[in-house]
């Protein structure tokens, strides 16, 4: 399976990382968020957005090479587990929560109500 994103824009991509979460690889379009979210070459590939040709290539290259498709699984899956799981996206708010209310004269953290 190949989790394929044609898009000319994207802020962060659910869907990529739902695919990356069970291991899923991905073709995407070499947009910002979704550039910043994928290792071209190690957890997917990229095309140019607009270009049927890169795309169809970039999926060629995942059909011909099935070592480079059973890699770029696992790339993605543990990709989503160090940078997109629930556990690490939470600890990355509260630690940008933290950081605005040190910011703002709060400082510590509220054991009574902790983030």
């Amino acid at each position: 399976d190949v989790n394929v994103n044609t898009s000319d824009s994207e802020t962060s991509n659910l869907a990529l990382s739902e695919g990356f979460s069970i291991g899923v690889p991905a073709v995407v379009s070499d947009c910002d968020g979704n550039c910043a979210m994928i290792e071209n070459g190690v957890s997917g590939l990229t095309f140019e957005k607009g270009n049927s040709e890169s795309l169809a290539t970039a999926l060629e290259t995942l059909f011909e090479r099935r070592d480079l498709l059973v890699s770029m699984s696992a790339a993605a899956k543990k990709r989503y587990e160090q940078k997109f799981s629930a556990a690490v996206m939470t600890e990355r708010l509260e630690q940008l929560y933290l950081k605005e209310m040190k910011g703002a004269g709060q400082g510590e953290r509220n054991e009574k109500y902790p983030l």
